[in-house]
């Protein structure tokens, strides 16, 4: 990706899920009768907009190696530097600072912007008590959407560094992670998206105690962290046996 690519990608990916966060809050009104506990996850709902983050974060991490990958321009890379995981290992670095900084920001905003939204909608106390930001569940749910942001991005650089290509890597990575969540299917098949597959790291979002939240945040995360160090781990050793 070129410097210009970057900071197009960076923009959007701290401008789309916020927009898309406030855009989803503003026309989902509350069903609650007033005075009755809700058991919507507000703060998690604030943050719908990390489903367009984890694309343009797909992107980033992707572009990263499979542009050079794809022009050649690796070849120099690895000329100049022969310890070929050196050089992807460099480029995961900058990708999860990167998009770390930039989705922790992005989450922020999320809530931000599309907590009053949400306030205009029926989501208020005493049904909906204001949630404390700067403890707790919904500190966690903000920052951890961030961390998950990163964790993709450096998924989407593996897959890359496998296919050789950004332009397979990106819809790949896309699918695995987005398509379990979205596909429906009964208690059993929920259970398995939520705990096992790329999915699971939406869990860091949840903020409320449901019935048909199946994983603890951090064990949802550490399932796609993992998915993501297979990724890249694959990567290296496949780069270190080839020719080019």
């Amino acid at each position: 990706m070129g410097s210009r690519g970057t900071r197009v990608a960076f923009a959007l990916l701290a401008v789309l899920p916020v927009a898309f966060s406030a855009l989803v809050v503003a026309n989902t009104p509350s069903t609650d009768p007033p005075g009755v506990r809700g058991d919507d996850d507000i703060v998690a709902n604030t943050l719908v907009g990390v489903l367009v983050g984890v694309i343009i974060a797909a992107v980033v991490g992707a572009s990263m190696i499979g542009n050079e990958e794809r022009s050649g321009m690796i070849s120099t890379s690895y000329t100049a530097n022969p310890r070929r995981h050196r050089v992807i290992l460099a480029k995961a670095s900058i990708a999860a600072a990167a998009t770390l900084i930039v989705g922790v920001a992005s989450s922020w905003g999320s809530y931000l912007v599309a907590r009053p939204l949400q306030r205009g909608q029926g989501y208020v106390a005493p049904s909906y008590p204001e949630p404390d930001l700067l403890s707790g569940p919904p500190l966690r749910a903000i920052v951890g959407t961030g961390l998950l942001i990163a964790v993709v991005a450096l998924y989407a650089l593996g897959v890359a560094t496998i296919v050789r290509r950004a332009s397979i890597a990106i819809p790949l990575v896309a699918a695995t992670v987005l398509l379990p969540g979205l596909i429906g299917g009964g208690e059993d098949v929920q259970r398995f998206a939520q705990r096992w597959t790329p999915f699971a790291g939406f869990s860091v979002q949840h903020t409320v105690e449901r019935p048909d939240y199946y994983a603890g945040p951090w064990h949802g995360l550490a399932v796609t962290a993992v998915y993501a160090a297979l990724a890249l781990g694959a990567g290296l050793l496949l780069a270190r046996r080839r020719d080019t």
